[in-house]
């Protein structure tokens, strides 16, 4: 029963609060909520009808076909709508598709979700919302060795010309784009998309937005300058779920495992360094290779290399070991957020992050992180605290409860394979979309009252 679900989140958001020294470590972040079960009480409420432009084939397809063609991404990682070819099946029924999902994939995936959307229509004028089905991100990533601002400048100038030609977009009817990759990278000299002042006018979906400036702080002026309307959207995860049996508490129930630290290079920022120094095992090795050379498990906190060059082989070791472990600790990297964090929520694995502000995952607004995620400050790591003796105070049961909400919250932390039909990440991004649209007209209300 929904209501017995409701009752026993407050119930565990009320006992951690009462464990000892925990409320220095854990924050909630809480403005609004989505109904408490999302998984079998949630129906999604959009009254809204979305119209997909068909852009010309330099402004997406081609440049899938072009980035195939270089080493950065291969072939596989583009196909089956931009999630990827599939490495293999986990689950209870098999219901979860582990697939080579590149990371910054997000537009493809959105084009092909929006072309498949219950909410599509295909008459403009009974639209309330325009998707402009650009690939941006992956235009940037495809390089020109002589001139890489001449190659984005012209996509980008055909792009607004299209958008300029537009009747309803004129009319600044309510319209919206996905970007692939951190919200700074779109605002440098090599890809001014964001600076542009025609993207204004446009709510993007992204997989990172950069937190607002403070008063007299540094940092890229020109992001602040950029557009700032950004939904906050979940990285590609490599797992997809095929149906709505899938369910991250069917599978690694075995959490032999405390903490697992899954990061490729520690050295590359200083609380990883310090978070890897606490670590008492460290290996290269999958989960089964690793217990088959140590049987004893004398390790209960292990660093894990995820590189490897071999993107099937890293990508198997990543998901084997976060499937057996209780909480997966996630320091930030080159930018405030990570791709694994996505994935261990998908594998059960309580994602631990490091905070010093709001949290920078997605749909702050929409979701209560402390019922399935642990926040710790940086400062007491970088301090002296250790992280294990922070993680082995939280008392048992609410451990438990974390990954019973983890279960609830993983089929809105993914993008289901498609014509499985199953609710995914895209259904609270459009609720949220239609938030700000919503929001903005409330304002324009406002002050005409105040006229």
């Amino acid at each position: 029963m929904w209501w017995k679900t409701v009752f026993e989140i407050l119930l565990v958001t009320f006992s951690v609060t009462m464990v000892t020294g925990m409320s220095d470590f854990l924050r909630v972040i809480y403005r609004k909520s989505l109904p408490a079960d999302l998984k079998a009480g949630f129906k999604m409420d959009f009254p809204y009808k979305i119209y997909v432009y068909n852009l010309p084939p330099a402004l997406n397809e081609n440049i899938v076909k072009e980035i195939t063609k270089t080493n950065h991404v291969t072939k596989g990682m583009m196909t089956a709508s931009g999630l990827g070819r599939e490495i293999a099946k986990m689950g209870k029924y098999e219901d979860m598709s582990i697939r080579d999902t590149f990371q910054f994939s997000l537009e493809v995936i959105m084009h092909q979700k929006m072309l498949n959307s219950p909410y599509r229509t295909l008459d403009p004028d009974a639209a309330d919302f325009f998707y402009v089905p650009a690939y941006t991100a992956l235009r940037c990533i495809v390089k020109d060795k002589d001139c890489q601002s001449c190659l984005f400048n012209r996509f980008l100038s055909a792009l607004v010309s299209f958008l300029q030609q537009q009747p309803y977009f004129k009319e600044k009817r309510p319209h919206f784009s996905a970007i692939g990759k951190i919200h700074r990278e779109l605002a440098d000299f090599e890809c001014p998309y964001l600076l542009y002042p025609v993207m204004k006018e446009l709510t993007f979906f992204a997989i990172e937005k950069e937190a607002a400036l403070e008063p007299g702080a540094g940092g890229n002026l020109l992001v602040h300058q950029a557009a700032q309307s950004l939904i906050v959207m979940p990285y590609p995860s490599y797992i997809h779920f095929t149906a709505n049996t899938a369910s991250v508490m069917g599978y690694g129930s075995q959490r032999t495992v405390f903490a697992l630290l899954p990061v490729a290079h520690p050295e590359e920022s200083t609380l990883s360094t310090k978070l890897s120094a606490q670590f008492n095992g460290s290996t290269t090795y999958s989960y089964g290779k690793y217990f088959r050379n140590y049987k004893h498990g004398q390790y209960d906190m292990i660093h894990v290399n995820t590189d490897a060059r071999d993107n099937e082989i890293m990508i198997r070791k990543t998901i084997s070991w976060m499937t057996h472990s209780t909480f997966c600790l996630h320091p930030p990297g080159e930018s405030s957020t990570r791709r694994s964090f996505y994935d261990s929520i998908l594998c059960g694995c309580i994602p631990v992050i490091f905070i010093d502000k709001a949290i920078p995952y997605a749909f702050p607004s929409s979701l209560d992180y402390s019922k399935f995620s642990v926040g710790i400050k940086q400062i007491d790591i970088l301090q002296g605290k250790n992280i294990g003796d922070i993680l082995r105070s939280i008392n048992p049961n609410v451990v438990k409860q974390l990954q019973r909400n983890l279960d609830i919250i993983s089929q809105r932390m993914q993008y289901s394979v498609p014509k499985a039909n199953v609710p995914d990440a895209i259904d609270i991004a459009l609720l949220e979309l239609a938030k700000t649209i919503e929001d903005t007209e409330n304002e324009k209300d406002e002050k005409k009252k105040l006229m």
